[in-house]
């Protein structure tokens, strides 16, 4: 179980900077790694691949709430925290940050700097770029598999988390049930989730407007995803669509709604279809890619990563 006492530690975490360069012409890059890993071991190689075709960028490995259990805590928590450190570094690098930065977040870390994107009023993003994010959340057998041994979890099954997820406690404490998105029980997603209908634009919250007003000064947001060959799990989340925005339609588990039949683009509930007509917009989903080759493989990379960071 989460305990208050990690919660008290992995808030008060100071950032620390990688190599900034304060007179490159490149952007920043700060770089958030997914659930149950940690910066070092997602971004050692990307770090170094993004020197060696951007010499002298400042980039910034996130290393914050990583591995397990402190990457399973609630993401509004990990949102309050990881603005800070953002924060702390541009107001420490005016010189460096005066033209903005670049996100470059994988798994749960891409869902983490997209509401991140909307929760700071004050941020200077240019390029969002996701790999694999669960955008539109998470759901099924496979993904159920890999967080079912938590404590708080056990004795219920993937159709049945809902009647769990969806409570207030844990709601406030970790991040699966944040994402966990049951198309067979629609309403209560919406009324009991927390985290994922608010930053989708979903409820009638009051800080809706403002959260879409962040999201469209963005310059690019670039959401890929790989589709796999044979099922709907990509090795890491479930549906893998869910990375482009497009998921299950309520009350089945194998129709999808693409993104731009859903109600987050044709309502433009937080900004999709303004950056969209703006041309701001990039969304890929590549057949044959894992989740994790996002990371690991250099030619992925040089062919959907590199072009967006300018």
């Amino acid at each position: 179980m989460i305990s208050r006492r990690l919660l008290d530690r992995v808030v008060t975490v100071e950032p620390t900077g990688n190599n900034l360069a304060v007179n490159s012409s490149y952007r920043p890059v700060f770089l958030m790694h997914g659930i149950n890993d940690n910066a070092k071991s997602e971004f050692t190689s990307m770090v170094r691949w993004i020197e060696a075709a951007h010499p002298g960028t400042a980039t910034f490995p996130i290393a914050l709430y990583e591995d397990e259990p402190a990457s399973w805590v609630a993401l509004e928590i990990q949102l309050k925290t990881i603005s800070r450190y953002i924060r702390k570094l541009v107001s420490e690098n005016p010189s460096a940050m005066k033209n903005g930065y670049h996100l470059v977040c994988h798994s749960q870390g891409g869902l983490i700097c997209r509401t991140l994107v909307e929760y700071m009023e004050d941020h200077k993003v240019h390029t969002l770029i996701s790999l694999a994010g669960p955008q539109m959340g998470v759901y099924g057998p496979a993904f159920f598999d890999f967080i079912k041994n938590h404590p708080l979890l056990k004795n219920v099954t993937y159709e049945t988390l809902w009647t769990v997820a969806y409570t207030t406690l844990l709601q406030k404490l970790l991040s699966v049930v944040n994402i966990w998105h049951d198309p067979m029980h629609a309403a209560s997603f919406l009324h009991d989730n927390e985290f994922l209908p608010k930053y989708n634009g979903l409820t009638q919250d009051s800080g809706n407007a403002v959260r879409k007003a962040n999201f469209i000064r963005l310059e690019k947001a670039v959401f890929l995803t790989g589709y796999p060959d044979a099922s709907a799990y990509d090795g890491g989340i479930e549906p893998a669509r869910s990375g482009i925005f497009d998921f299950y339609k309520d009350g089945s588990q194998t129709e999808y709604v693409p993104m731009k039949e859903s109600t987050v683009y044709t309502s433009d509930t937080f900004g999709l279809q303004t950056l969209d007509r703006a041309g701001k917009l990039v969304t890929q989903g590549v057949p044959g890619i894992g989740h994790h080759n996002w990371v690991d493989r250099e030619d992925v990379f040089q062919k959907y990563i590199l072009p967006h960071l300018v």
